[in-house]
């Protein structure tokens, strides 16, 4: 979300992030729909193999399949990659992924949540389930979540939020 405000200071302009909110419904155990449908992202449950995140970001190694081995994506884990650049490119629109907030709703009324969050700059880590973000060299984002319950949730919302500063 972007407003028409205008900083007469150029550095608190290029400091203030932009916010990309992604929704997930969860339809089935291990399974999501994204709210709205169409919106930008590759998620998984489990291990993302090399070829499906060089596939979906059209980089070569841009994430290693490490930070999405099975790991990396073991019990209650749900993680994935956003493309910044629309279709396939080398050219990622972010320059700094500063953080993610993520949140889980469940049962009667989505009245049960967990919250977690990471820090981008401290990255993803190679076979380690955790709650972590990432910016790739190209611009595009990595993320996992460690949400307890979750593999056995039927039901509920899924809400990953970046705060990032662009090119």
């Amino acid at each position: 979300m972007s407003t028409s405000l205008l900083y007469w200071n150029e550095k608190l302009a290029k400091s203030q992030p932009r916010i990309i909110e992604l929704a997930y419904q969860i339809t089935a155990a291990k399974t999501v729909s994204p709210l709205p449908q169409g919106s930008e992202s590759f998620t998984s449950f489990d291990a993302i193999t090399q070829a499906q995140l060089d596939a979906y970001t059209g980089v070569a190694n841009d994430f290693l399949t490490a930070s999405f081995d099975a790991t990396a994506m073991g019990t209650d884990a749900f993680g994935g990659v956003v493309r910044m650049s629309g279709s396939p490119s080398v050219t990622g629109q972010a320059f700094s992924l500063l953080k993610m907030e993520a949140k889980l709703m469940s049962g009667t009324g989505l009245g049960t949540i967990a919250e977690r969050g990471a820090l981008g700059a401290t990255g993803l880590t190679a076979s380690t389930l955790e709650s972590a973000c990432s910016i790739s060299a190209s611009g595009n984002f990595g993320f996992k979540l460690l949400l307890t319950g979750l593999d056995a949730l039927t039901s509920g919302l899924i809400i990953v939020r970046f705060y990032w500063i662009s090119k």
